[in-house]
Order: C-alpha cells, then structure tokens, then sequence
C-alpha cells in the first residue's frame, strides 16, 4: 500500500476520531467511553502481542511506563471527552492541531531545541489542515 494512501487513510481515521467521540458523549458518560475505548485496545493489543517487536526491560523502567501509560492515552482522552461535551468536534480537532506548535515552542524554550525550516513548513501544514 503506497505511504501516501496510509497517511489519508489515518488522517480520516484521526479526524473521524473526535465526531464519533462527539457522538458517543453525546449518549454516553466520558469515563465510560473511554474505558471501552481503553478496553477494546488492550484486547487488541493483547491479540497482536506476538506480532510486536520485543523490548528489552531495564530495571526500574515501570515506572517511566506506567506515568507515560496514565499521561498519554488515559488522561488525554479523558480530558478530551469531558472537553467535548463543552464544544464541538470541530473546534475540538482545531486546537488539537496546535498541539505540535505547543510542543515545538515548549522545547525551544526549554530544551534550547532549533526551530528548522522544515518545522516551520510542518506548523503552517499543521494548522492549515486544522482550519481547512
């Protein structure tokens, strides 16, 4: 499958992503849409296992896994959906394209990381498909 198929093929999954989110709260409670949401990765994840590559597991990384685990999918999605009850799925998928030029600037502030020409293509990319 050429690459440029996949990539429209999980844009339209990602950007369908938040009016099924929409729809969903729109019936159901947020912590319990996304627990099945949780819940029907782990099952899939747990089916695909064999197929992942292995990790090699360093003493102590628990930790790092388990704070990444909560921050990323959990929490994220959790305040995602209790956020969408509030707006709707189109000013949700607006801001969430901002979130690389946060991060961009966040680690130009913080981390002294350059801001390159094609990070600067990738901004106006990012946030013009927001608003497009």
């Amino acid at each position: 499958m050429p690459a440029s198929l996949c990539l429209l093929i999980a844009t339209l999954l990602w950007g369908s992503s938040f009016v099924a989110l929409k729809y969903s709260i729109n019936s159901y409670d947020p912590i319990f849409v996304i627990f099945m949401r949780m819940f029907i990765t782990l099952v899939i994840s747990l089916f695909l296992w064999r197929w992942i590559k292995r990790f090699e597991y360093q003493s102590g990384d628990w930790k790092y896994l388990l704070t990444m685990s909560l921050a990323e999918p959990c929490l994220y999605f959790l305040f995602e959906g209790y956020a969408l009850q509030y707006t709707s799925a189109s000013q949700a998928g607006v801001l969430v394209s901002s979130l690389p030029l946060i991060v961009a600037f966040l680690a130009y502030y913080l981390l002294q990381e350059k801001l390159t020409k094609a990070i600067m293509v990738g901004f106006t990319l990012c946030i013009g498909g927001g608003f497009y």
